[in-house]
């Protein structure tokens, strides 16, 4: 018990000295030297320090997080943007074409009974068959009238007149 005793005092008189010179103190004066991985508990400053440090650390995390978390619905609604694109032109492609709104003209071709639809480009659309009135075009002879971009006046949109009689 006087060894613990002795060692008691002196740990109190390496307290005493300058930081710098109690490493060089316990060299001097200790049994053998240990290397190697210890555990050292916090005293009240150190613990008030790391408690500091943690606090700290929390604030620039939770920071980091909002930004991210900024970035990241950012990029989720561009790459939402894309896929929605994506979808829109798979759709197309598996239907072969596309719905438009936009005039349609219409011309019935009495002697095939079909209804056909062209486009403001004079791409055909579509055709069906005539209605039942719009089979009654009888007022005029439908061998003789035939329209063509040749016998339209121009600027006019109507059917020059010798194409009227059927000349």
């Amino acid at each position: 018990m006087g060894k613990y005793m002795k060692t008691q005092e002196l740990i109190t008189e390496v307290k005493e000295l300058p930081k710098q010179l109690r490493e060089e103190f316990l060299r001097n004066h200790c049994t053998n030297v240990s290397v190697g991985q210890y555990f050292k508990r916090f005293d009240d400053e150190d613990l008030s320090q790391q408690e500091k440090e943690l606090a700290n650390k929390s604030i620039e995390l939770s920071i980091l997080e909002d930004q991210f978390d900024e970035v990241k619905n950012e990029w989720k609604a561009k790459v939402k943007e894309k896929k929605e694109e994506w979808k829109n032109a798979l759709t197309l492609l598996k239907q072969n074409g596309e719905w438009l709104n936009g005039e349609q003209f219409m011309f019935a071709d009495q002697k095939r009974g079909v209804m056909e639809f062209y486009d403001k480009n004079g791409d055909f659309v579509s055709s069906r068959r005539l209605l039942p009135e719009e089979k009654q075009m009888s007022i005029f002879d439908t061998d003789k009238f035939s329209v063509t971009a040749k016998n339209m006046e121009p600027n006019m949109g109507t059917i020059s007149k010798s194409n009227q009689l059927g000349e």
